[in-house]
């Protein structure tokens, strides 16, 4: 079970992602996703340098039972496959969970100013 604390995190992730996809230049594909990283035991640390080695991915929070929550942003939905499909063959990884994906193709045109 995640923390209040953890709980804060998903929004301030939620929000980054929001700012990312809103940053990004019209017209260019931006696949983001977050998910939970399990960590095989006594793995964590080994697991938290081998995820900061791939492109796109931000660790964002850490649990002591070994859980990561990520962020993936990708330039597309094919690189963000193989980012997860790299992530599952890690030899530290117990298993991943996807948790929210968004494939942001035009920005500036769909979202909405929240009132």
């Amino acid at each position: 079970m995640f923390s209040i604390t953890t709980l804060v995190k998903w929004v301030s992730i939620s929000n980054h992602l929001l700012r990312t996809a809103q940053s990004t230049m019209e017209g260019r594909i931006v696949n983001i996703s977050s998910a939970i990283v399990y960590a095989k035991a006594g793995q964590n640390e080994t697991l938290r340098q081998s995820l900061s080695q791939l492109p796109g991915v931000e660790i964002h929070a850490a649990t002591e039972d070994g859980k990561l929550i990520v962020t993936i942003e990708r330039d597309n939905d094919k690189t963000a496959v193989d980012t997860y499909e790299a992530i599952e063959r890690m030899d530290s990884v117990l298993s991943v969970a996807m948790i929210f994906q968004q494939t942001e193709s035009n920005p500036d045109q769909e979202l909405l100013t929240c009132k």
